[in-house]
């Protein structure tokens, strides 16, 4: 455990770092990460249709509960693999160890109605930070993998003969029987309807016993992997949640990667524009513009958010502005009048009240920004007085500024923007992100690998 937190110190300071000073979103609320979630909010669980998702990947639809809840279902013939692998090789301690990371994993994914979940939810430390419960199937699966892999050495690789499968055999025959008569009540009967992913299912469970007999009765060599290895991978591909009907979605307005690239556009338009600035898209859902088309923005998909964010853009004043929004990006469908820019899918409007991206205070001169990245900013001010330059950017630790050359604070300004001391006259002003967390977490991340590898070379 030490020897794991170490390694991972150049990403864990940093991140110890930033929750002190954010706000989580989770289902229903948002409170300081740094506080433990309420167990009544931890609701993500899959319970009852967990067990029969492990055989009919239709209870699953996209959704298996609130949240990001994710589906338990394997294939049926590596579930298959992983029965076998611990009915015929549990004396292996891996084996043993293998189906109880998978039982728990298996446990603790149900969350809420699990009493194990409700256990170290108590007791854990920190456990509470793996706030969606049905990422635990990750673990699950990786339990069942490994078991896979035993039952598929035992039933390809041992030795011809010297195993019954006859038992197995009558299971996995009238499992295909009795898909295939729930399978024809509703073509003999017209009902019950049933959904095209659990006829699919039911015909896969047929499937299982002529490819399991085969194999099991000496078909093991090229032609029996095959059909094991198309069959596994037919079996998966079909019940893919990921992948959406291109067309429907198009029909519905839905497939967000055409709506992004539609903006190619408005995109254009605004990298002509003098800078620096911001742009907010108004649309819903919201794309990300900025990683798409490399515009600044204040959207995004997050799950936490620095507080001196939230308090800028949330209590209704003037937040939007002094953040330096220029512009609003909306659907062409947009009523208001007089557009900068308007296309078949997008409208682009000014912000004639957005504050510049560095000014000087008292009073309200811009700065000149010469030069502006993500962790470096130079910016030319001239001030009859001493005063504030205030940069529109966020206050965060790890920032360092210097004007003319000297060191200086920077002061956090307007509920959440860096204000950094200049004097009178024309001054320099540089500010450089280089934040000692992520220095120290390097340091003690490379020196314990270096210690691992001496330890392993000795």
């Amino acid at each position: 455990m030490i020897t794991g937190l170490a390694a991972g110190a150049v990403q864990l300071l940093p991140s110890v770092e930033y929750s002190a000073r954010a706000i989580r979103f989770i289902s229903g609320t948002s409170l300081p990460a740094t506080q433990k979630i309420p167990i009544a909010y931890l609701v993500d669980y899959v319970w009852p249709s967990t067990l029969l998702t492990y055989f009919f990947s239709w209870n699953f639809q996209h959704k298996m509960g609130p949240g990001e809840a994710l589906s338990p279902y394997l294939g049926l013939f590596p579930l298959l693999l992983a029965i076998i692998g611990f009915w015929k090789c549990r004396e292996h301690s891996w084996v043993r160890y293998s189906a109880g990371l998978a039982a728990g994993a298996f446990l603790f994914s149900l969350g809420a109605p699990s009493l194990l979940y409700g256990l170290l939810y108590a007791l854990a430390p920190l456990l509470w930070m793996a706030r969606e419960a049905s990422r635990f199937l990750y673990i699950g699966h990786f339990g069942l993998v490994i078991l896979a892999a035993y039952g598929a050495q035992v039933l390809f690789c041992g030795t011809e003969g010297s195993i019954s499968w006859r038992r197995l055999n009558r299971i996995l025959l009238s499992m295909a029987i009795a898909s295939a008569v729930v399978l024809a009540i509703p073509y003999i009967f017209g009902r019950p309807e049933v959904k095209i992913w659990t006829e699919w299912s039911l015909f896969f469970i047929i499937l299982v016993y002529p490819i399991f007999r085969y194999v099991s009765g000496g078909g093991r060599g090229d032609v029996g992997r095959f059909l094991v290895i198309a069959f596994v991978v037919f079996d998966l591909h079909l019940f893919s949640t990921i992948a959406f009907n291109k067309i429907e979605e198009g029909r519905k307005g839905a497939d967000q990667l055409e709506r992004l690239i539609s903006m190619r556009g408005a995109a254009n338009f605004l990298k002509m524009q003098p800078g620096p600035f911001r742009v907010q898209e108004i649309a819903d859902p919201l794309l990300n513009i900025g990683d798409s088309w490399g515009i600044e923005t204040l959207n995004g998909g997050a799950v936490t958010l620095t507080a001196n964010y939230m308090g800028l853009t949330g209590r209704g004043g003037p937040g939007i502005d002094l953040l330096n929004v220029r512009y609003f990006l909306k659907p062409a469908s947009a009523t208001d009048a007089n557009p900068l820019y308007a296309d078949a899918n997008w409208k682009i409007y000014a912000n004639p009240s957005a504050y510049p991206r560095a000014w000087f205070e008292p009073g309200l001169m811009p700065a000149v920004v010469q030069e502006h990245s993500t962790r470096h900013i130079a910016v030319k001010v001239t001030a009859a007085n001493p005063g504030v330059l205030v940069l529109s950017e966020l206050y965060y630790p790890g920032w360092e500024a210097r004007v003319n050359g000297s060191a200086v604070p920077i002061s956090e300004v307007h509920g959440g923007l860096r204000g950094i001391p200049v004097p009178q006259g024309e001054s320099h002003v540089t500010v450089d992100y280089a934040p000692r967390s992520v220095t120290f977490g390097a340091i003690i991340t490379v020196l314990t690998f270096a210690v691992i590898l001496l330890v392993a070379a000795v």
